[in-house]
């Protein structure tokens, strides 16, 4: 590309800037433990999955409206589990104000001098 007002070459490259978000180190304990919980909640309700459809194997024919109940109860597990999958975390916030000075001085507040 030239330069109109010399008729110069111009090289102009762009940059990139690369950007690798992440959480705050105080959280990332608490979500790790909200991880593990969650993976032994699907476990435990895959393994109650599991027995309900044994279980429903034993009632087909037998007793038809316990089918119905089980077939409920396996579909509002299966619902559950899907939505524990899906579950995401979102964290906004304006988190410079939190170690904002005051402005005590502007306002016309007078704190004690600590110490005295």
């Amino acid at each position: 590309m030239g330069a109109p007002e010399t008729g110069e070459e111009v090289q102009t490259t762009g940059s990139w800037l690369t950007l690798q978000p992440g959480l705050p180190t105080s959280l990332t304990g608490f979500l790790e433990v909200i991880s593990g919980l969650l993976d032994v909640l699907i476990v435990v309700l895959n393994v109650v999955l599991a027995i309900l459809q044994v279980v429903k194997a034993f009632l087909v024919g037998l007793l038809d409206p316990i089918t119905a109940i089980i077939e409920a109860i396996l579909a509002e597990i299966e619902g559950l589990i899907r939505d524990i999958r899906q579950i995401g975390l979102y964290i906004a916030g304006d988190w410079g104000l939190l170690n904002a000075p005051t402005y005590d001085k502007i306002l016309g507040v007078s704190r004690p001098m600590r110490g005295a």
